[in-house]
């Protein structure tokens, strides 16, 4: 294995990676923006269930 081949490799497991995390938020929060939310409503409600998941 060359080290170009193992770089490019690399390079595209890191891709994957980033899509595979960011693509799921970017499209929860079109999905609400959709639905006439706003991402700091979102946020506030996030923040509660986890405070409440704490308390």
């Amino acid at each position: 294995m060359t080290q170009d081949v193992y770089l490019q490799q690399l390079f595209i497991s890191k891709l994957i990676i980033i899509f595979g995390v960011i693509g799921p938020i970017v499209y929860v929060f079109l999905m609400i923006d959709l639905a006439g939310f706003t991402p700091y409503q979102v946020t506030k409600v996030l923040m509660c269930k986890v405070l409440e998941g704490y308390g």
